[in-house]
């Protein structure tokens, strides 16, 4: 991964158009401090057509009365938790999206105090590292860039919860 001011890890939030959940994610982002909304990649699925990496407000996202911007990708489908890896494997190549690392998490998490922390400390001098918390995990995995590279063009099928 070229680029040396790209930040090691961007944190991918996989959701989809109408979340009831994604305000609730992100006030807890800025209820711990989290200042690297640029870092965060918002792939929404469901829009019914593909859309490039963006950069866009998060108040023209959500009732959030904040300047910050995130990444934002648009996906044709809804594909559960994985249209996210998709979006990865489509958009690996644009500077938006670049990273020596991924955190990849679900519209529907919250955050705690630790996370910021834990975020900026992540190591992917391998790339092929995958840190994944204990069973279950619900597909949420922090991975480096080759992993991507590993995976490619997967989740570009539609694929079930199991056969994720």
């Amino acid at each position: 991964v070229s680029g040396e001011c790209m930040h090691i890890t961007k944190l991918v939030v996989n959701s989809f158009v109408g979340s009831p959940h994604l305000l609730r994610l992100f006030h807890s982002l800025y209820a711990v401090g989290f200042q690297r909304f640029a870092d965060v990649v918002l792939v929404l699925g469901g829009t019914g057509g593909a859309a490039a990496p963006l950069m866009v407000p998060v108040r023209e996202l959500m009732a959030i009365a904040e300047d910050d911007e995130v990444v934002v990708i648009g996906v044709e489908r809804h594909n559960f938790d994985l249209h996210g890896f998709a979006a990865l494997w489509r958009y690996r190549q644009d500077a938006l999206i670049q990273a020596h690392g991924y955190l990849y998490v679900h519209c529907s998490v919250i955050v705690e105090p630790r996370f910021v922390a834990a975020f900026d400390n992540f190591n992917f001098t391998d790339p092929l590292v995958i840190y994944t918390p204990p069973c279950p995990a619900s597909n949420i995995y922090a991975f480096g860039a080759a992993v991507v590279e590993a995976y490619g063009s997967t989740y570009e099928e539609p694929l079930d919860k199991m056969e994720g």
